[in-house]
């Protein structure tokens, strides 16, 4: 569990990085939800397939329940990630950036063992 555990640090930490490029890059423009919104988006396309087969290692073909319950996790992830950082004060870019990070800390940790039991059930 260990090494499996690294591997998905350093696939979140890429996944964290297209986040919250695509989050800084449009928050003044669209607003937190949309941003917020489409940094899950394009983050979440990369990391379903990097944790499928890096981190959690299944070669099994891509099946529905899979993409259902990542589709899942992510929508949950959204939501708790724009309910914690509405709770923080978010009036300047470093607040908000500070805001979104401490979000992430949190919503790292749980999804780790959310996508071992999803691809590991997948795989089975």
């Amino acid at each position: 569990m260990q090494h499996q555990f690294v591997r998905y640090a350093a696939i979140s930490g890429l996944t964290w990085a297209i986040d919250f490029a695509c989050f800084i890059a449009l928050y003044w423009a669209i607003g937190i939800p949309s941003a917020l919104l489409v940094a899950r988006i394009a983050a979440g396309i990369f990391a379903f397939l990097a944790h499928k087969l890096g981190s959690f290692g299944s070669r099994t073909p891509v099946r529905l329940h899979e993409v259902a319950g990542y589709v899942g996790l992510v929508a949950i992830n959204y939501l708790l990630s724009l309910g914690l950082i509405s709770l923080m004060p978010t009036q300047t870019m470093l607040l908000a950036s500070a805001a979104k990070l401490a979000s992430e800390v949190l919503i790292f940790t749980l999804n780790f063992f959310v996508l071992r039991r999803l691809f590991r059930i997948a795989a089975a």
